[in-house]
């Protein structure tokens, strides 16, 4: 069992620790580490998204090209361009299937 705990410890999945003063004075414990993972939040997509949009001018860019350029999924994209429309930043023109056309909205 130990041999397995010390394992995790090399691989940097737990940490030990040994207890100082009381009843379990100098007793090894274990516990995971706890590592921060740093997602964008829902304006920076935004910001990302609206960044290509401006980028694309006056002749605007449809959705498929939006997802090759975005570091992101296309959940968190459709969200992205959502919430774009609601703040007034862009308009979409919706043709066929897939051929959603967003525009930058004129100042």
């Amino acid at each position: 069992m130990v041999a397995l705990l010390d394992n995790l410890v090399n691989r940097n999945k737990l940490r030990t620790t040994f207890i100082e003063n009381g009843p379990h004075d100098g007793q090894q414990t274990w516990r995971a580490v706890k590592s921060a993972v740093v997602r964008e939040t829902e304006g920076q997509r935004m910001e990302k998204v609206l960044f290509f949009i401006e980028e694309a001018g006056a002749k605007g860019i449809n959705v498929t090209e939006l997802r090759k350029l975005v570091p992101f999924g296309h959940a968190l994209l459709n969200n992205a361009l959502v919430g774009l429309e609601k703040i007034d930043r862009v308009y979409a023109v919706r043709g066929s299937r897939n051929s959603t056309i967003y525009f930058l909205k004129a100042d």
